[in-house]
C-alpha cells in the first residue's frame, strides 16, 4: 500500500485550521469526541503566544457552552471538510453558511450536515478564519514517512478498508483520529514521544474499522415500506462495535501486543466482549467477520 499521507497545509489547511481551534476548546473533553489537546495547546503558546491574546480565547468559551451533547460536536467536525485551501473559505467569509452554493463548497454532503447546527455552525468558522493569519505562523510538522507507510501496511491487515481511504496528519490530534467520510486524519507521529508510528497506524485501523461498521449500516435492506430492515445502531454502537471487531483481528493478525499498546491510550472503553453488545450490535459484528 503507497497511502496518500500528505503535509495538510498543502492538502487541506482547512481542516488542519479547524481541528487546531477544536483542540484549544477545554470544555468539549467531556464529551468522547473532544479534541482538547492540552499538550498541543502548550506548544502553540510557546510560539504564538497566549491564547488570550486573541480572539480565539473568546470563541472558545463560546463553543464550549454552545455544544451541549456528543452527537452535535461529531457533526461539528463536519465543518473542517468544506473547504480544502484557505483561500476559498476566505472567499465567502461574509456569506453565510445557509447562503452557500454546493458549488461554493468541497463536500456538500458536508454542508448540508452542518447547517443543522444553527449558529454554533457559524462560530466554529468564525473562529476559525480569526485565527487563520496565526496559525499560518506555526512550522509544519515532520515525521519519518517511510516508518509510518511500513506500519500503515500491517494496519491493512487488520482493516482492508484502510486501503482505499485518504490519510492526513494532524498536530493538533495527538492520540486521536478522525474519519470524515473517505478521509481519515491522524495525529502526527513524533521520533521520541507519543503519538508512535505505531500507534498512529493502529490509530488508522481503527477510524477504517468505523467506516466499515458505518458503511454496513447505510448498506442494510431496505424493506417494501422504505425502513431499513436491520435495526440502526447507536453512534456509541458504531464505534463500541469497531473497537471489538479490530480487537479480534489483531488476535487473529498476531497484532495482539501492538494493538493492547494502543488500547492503553484510551479511557472509558466500553467492556470488549461480544457479550456486551445489543443483539444488532452482535449481528453487524458477525457479518462483518464472516467477510473477513
Amino acid at each position: 500500500m503507497s497511502p496518500e499521507v500528505t503535509p495538510l497545509r498543502q492538502a487541506r489547511p482547512w481542516a488542519d485550521l479547524v481541528l487546531h481551534v477544536l483542540a484549544h476548546v477545554q470544555g468539549l473533553a467531556r464529551f468522547p469526541s473532544g479534541l482538547w489537546n492540552p499538550a498541543y495547546v502548550r506548544e502553540v503558546e510557546r510560539r504564538l503566544g497566549s491564547a488570550s491574546e486573541r480572539t480565539l480565547a473568546e470563541d472558545t468559551q463560546v463553543l464550549a457552552q454552545a455544544v451541549t451533547d456528543h452527537e452535535m460536536l461529531s457533526r461539528l467536525h463536519w465543518l473542517a471538510c468544506l473547504f480544502r485551501g484557505l483561500d476559498a473559505a476566505r472567499g465567502v467569509a461574509t456569506t453565510d453558511l445557509s447562503e452557500l452554493s454546493r458549488a461554493e463548497v468541497d463536500m456538500p454532503a458536508a454542508l448540508a450536515g452542518v447547517l443543522q447546527l444553527g449558529p454554533i455552525a457559524e462560530v466554529l468558522r468564525a473562529a476559525a478564519l480569526l485565527e487563520a493569519e496565526h496559525w499560518e505562523r506555526l512550522p509544519l510538522p515532520q515525521w519519518d514517512m517511510s516508518a509510518l507507510e511500513a506500519h500503515l501496511l500491517a494496519a491493512t491487515r487488520l482493516s482492508p478498508r484502510l486501503g482505499s481511504m485518504v490519510l492526513h496528519l494532524s498536530a493538533s490530534l495527538g492520540l486521536r483520529g478522525r474519519v470524515m467520510g473517505n478521509e481519515i486524519w491522524l495525529g502526527v507521529p513524533e521520533a521520541d514521544a507519543e503519538p508512535s508510528v505505531e500507534h498512529v497506524a493502529m490509530q488508522a485501523a481503527h477510524e477504517a474499522t468505523v467506516s466499515e461498521v458505518a458503511a454496513l449500516q447505510r448498506e442494510a435492506p431496505v424493506s417494501a415500506v422504505g425502513q431499513h430492515e436491520a435495526e440502526p445502531l447507536r453512534e456509541r454502537e458504531v464505534e463500541h462495535v469497531a473497537l471489538l471487531l479490530l480487537s479480534r483481528r489483531a488476535r487473529r493478525q498476531g497484532q495482539s501486543e501492538a494493538h493492547a499498546r494502543w488500547l492503553s491510550h484510551l479511557a472509558g472503553l466500553p467492556p470488549l466482549s461480544i457479550d456486551a453488545l445489543r443483539p444488532a450490535a452482535r449481528a453487524a459484528l458477525t457479518q462483518l467477520e464472516s467477510q473477513d
